[in-house]
């Protein structure tokens, strides 16, 4: 059986991040699970800085199940291309994730703004040349599902809004990796359906990953949140639980044994 790898990044704004702060100057980085060090700026650009700021966002998926979330998020408001990554543990994910057959998922929210200055940027989950699966957004909101700078596709266009997006790459060691992207899916892996962009290509290997990259163009924004990579859904994905059923049956209890005290008082 396949170790288990986890990472989450909730920038936790004010609280372990403070806010309006270039997060790469804040130490030690936030989150849970399998990080090595901190956010660290790999190209700083003038006026470009990721901050962490103390708004948060939220996802609720069509059948009202709700992400599990904390407050604050990871924003930049314009300035020179930068950009920032952060070091996974590289042994522990390449031994949860085999390099034939392995899965990977990923899963983050991003709020899309084509106005003003646009959002355009990179996500990708692999190593220090921007390789590996992951998405671009153009400054048009057009969003692309991307391995190893190859195997584009450009078929979905988002609208201004906030957007869940969840990806799972599955590694093959005689093909080229997959990667399958939904657009705010149901929070319920038996229920996920066809992905809204689906694309192989681009050699690249699981154990070649060893971080997580953000990368923002010239004059464009960013405002992210959420990010977690896992080798199980249930990793990227965290719903609210619903009441448990005890817990509304002992309410129910109580308030009928009031009402026949009542009664007997009566």
């Amino acid at each position: 059986m396949s170790a288990q790898f986890q990472l989450y990044e909730g920038f936790d704004t004010p609280g372990t991040y403070a806010n309006d702060i270039d997060i790469t100057t804040q130490s030690p980085s936030g989150g849970i699970g399998d990080w090595v060090g901190d956010w660290s700026s790999v190209q700083a650009g003038v006026g470009g800085e990721f901050k962490s700021v103390s708004a948060s966002m939220n996802y609720t998926d069509t059948s009202g199940n709700i992400l599990q979330t904390t407050n604050g998020s990871l924003q930049r408001t314009g300035g020179a291309t930068t950009t920032i990554n952060r070091a996974l543990d590289q042994s522990l994910y390449t031994s949860s994730v085999p390099q034939n057959g392995g899965t990977s998922w990923f899963s983050l929210i991003v709020d899309v703004d084509n106005t003003g200055p646009s959002t355009r940027f990179d996500f990708n989950v692999g190593d220090g040349q921007n390789r590996g699966p992951g998405f671009v957004l153009d400054s048009n909101g057009v969003l692309s599902a991307r391995i190893n700078n190859a195997g584009f596709d450009n078929t979905t266009t988002l609208s201004d809004g906030v957007y869940f997006l969840l990806g799972r790459t599955t590694f093959s060691i005689s093909t080229n990796p997959t990667l399958d992207l939904w657009i705010n899916p149901i929070l319920d892996e038996s229920e996920l359906g066809a992905a809204s962009l689906t694309v192989t290509g681009g050699s690249f290997g699981a154990s070649e990953t060893d971080q997580v990259t953000l990368r923002t163009r010239n004059g464009s924004i960013a405002h992210v949140d959420e990010i977690r990579v896992a080798n199980t859904f249930d990793g990227v994905v965290t719903v609210i639980p619903e009441p448990a059923y005890s817990v509304v049956a002992l309410t129910l209890i109580t308030i009928g044994g009031m009402l026949i005290m009542r009664r007997k008082r009566n």
